[in-house]
C-alpha cells in the first residue's frame, strides 16, 4: 500500500492504450505520467532516427504518484515535442 505522495513505477512493453485502463481506477487516487523510452539497439546502424516509430520500438515507464491528480494520463514526451515545435515557430 502506498502512503501519501507514494510513487509507483511500472516499466512495460505495453503501450498506454493497453495499460492505462488498469492504472486509471478511481480507488488508486493518483496522477499518471507516461514516458516513452526507445529500446536499446545492438548495432550502431540502428538508431532512433532511422528506426520506424512504432510502439514495438519502445518501452513505457508509467509514473503514478498518490495524491497528485492530473487529467487522465500525461504523455511526457508528447508534451516535450509540443514545446519544441512552439520554440521552432518563434
Amino acid at each position: 500500500m502506498l502512503g501519501p505522495n507514494g510513487v509507483y513505477l511500472m516499466v512495460s512493453f505495453g503501450n498506454p492504450e493497453s495499460r492505462l485502463d488498469h492504472l486509471k481506477k478511481k480507488e488508486f487516487e493518483w496522477g499518471i505520467w507516461v514516458h516513452r523510452l526507445m529500446k536499446p539497439t545492438v548495432t550502431a546502424q540502428i538508431t532512433p532516427s532511422n528506426v520506424e516509430r512504432e510502439d514495438r520500438n519502445y518501452h513505457y515507464l508509467y509514473v503514478c504518484v498518490k495524491g497528485k491528480k492530473n487529467e487522465g494520463a500525461v504523455m511526457v514526451e508528447d508534451k516535450k515535442e509540443e514545446e519544441k515545435k512552439k520554440e521552432e515557430k518563434k
